[in-house]
């Protein structure tokens, strides 16, 4: 077994890229300075697995990308709303871990139907009927079937330039929440008793 190393133009580790048979002479056939260029590492931050995009056991993500009304009505930064793998914690928890570790919650997601937490947020964020923003900048993204308002809690991370999906909530009423925006033909929210 031969190798190839390809040296990147940063600090990084050398890329290591074993080959046989007819690879290694695919390789050979091409000049050295030709393949070496083209493959040069790019310097990026890695991102640590906390903050890696969580995906479904089909390997697809949970997400949805806010329109530029949407974020003018709520006043915030445009991007995509996306799960990510997250931490466990009752204060400081965000993402999949948070969520998939309350175990009364996910019995209810299960009760209403659905398989996994990717597909119950994927079915709130086809009915998405209105969006609300909480004093700390967080945004909450509401929906409204089977009698449940159901609420995505998110906020920005500056370092993905997304908003990170913090929580995920079936409740029976929007209380506390003020939406700026509503979808076109939504009249109003149940009224809080």
């Amino acid at each position: 077994m031969s190798a190839v190393f390809i040296m990147g133009t940063s600090s990084h580790t050398a890329t290591r890229i074993a080959s046989l048979g007819l690879f290694r002479r695919a390789f050979d056939s091409y000049p050295r300075a030709a393949y070496v260029q083209s493959v040069t590492i790019p310097s990026q931050t890695i991102i640590p697995p906390t903050k890696r995009t969580a995906l479904d056991r089909l390997g697809r993500p949970a997400e949805w990308a806010l329109s530029a009304a949407q974020c003018d009505a709520v006043v915030c930064r445009r991007g995509v709303v996306r799960l990510l793998n997250g931490v466990q914690g009752r204060e400081t928890g965000f993402g999949c871990a948070h969520i998939e570790s309350n175990e009364g919650r996910m019995k209810q997601i299960r009760g209403m139907g659905f398989a996994s937490l990717h597909a119950y947020l994927r079915r709130v964020f086809a009915d998405v009927a209105f969006i609300g923003k909480q004093p700390d900048g967080r945004i909450i993204l509401i929906a409204e079937f089977e009698l449940i308002y159901h609420h995505i809690v998110c906020q920005w991370d500056d370092d993905l330039s997304i908003w990170s999906i913090t929580t995920a909530i079936p409740k029976r009423n929007m209380r506390d929440v003020n939406p700026l925006w509503r979808r076109d033909g939504v009249t109003g929210a149940n009224p809080v008793p």
